[in-house]
């Protein structure tokens, strides 16, 4: 029984066997690293962070407030990547998620008021 459960423990916090919410764990320090990296010129890299989004969200384990922010952090990785179509989608699904989010509103109004890309751009 001591085996079993030893090596349960084991297989429970391999990357493998990682959760959803292991993921987004994850990934939001990708994520904040990346920003850090940006901040200092050094040049954050944003794809590490995107993929455990991603299967973060995959997963299906969230709650709604856990789905809205995974959607949000990711819109905010794609932003840096300046990927705006998929930083508009990511920051538009966390708000139909939850239509009260404000920060995921301020990022997207902010986006469309300033992008450096006037396609995005739009001041109304």
């Amino acid at each position: 029984m001591a085996l079993l459960f030893l090596s349960l423990m084991i297989c429970g916090t391999s990357p493998g066997w990682a959760s959803g919410l292991d993921d987004l764990r994850a990934a939001r320090e990708k994520s904040w690293e990346a920003l850090g990296r940006e901040v200092l010129g050094k040049g954050g890299n944003y794809d590490e962070a995107i993929a455990l989004f991603t299967k973060a969200i995959e997963s299906g384990e969230f709650s709604r407030d856990d789905l809205k922010e995974a959607y949000y952090l990711r819109g905010f990785d794609w932003f840096w990547k300046r990927d705006y179509d998929k930083a508009i989608a990511d920051y538009t699904k966390a708000i139909e998620i939850d239509p009260k989010y404000p920060i995921a509103y301020n990022k997207l109004a902010w986006l469309m008021a300033t992008c450096p890309d006037g396609r995005y751009r739009d001041g109304n």
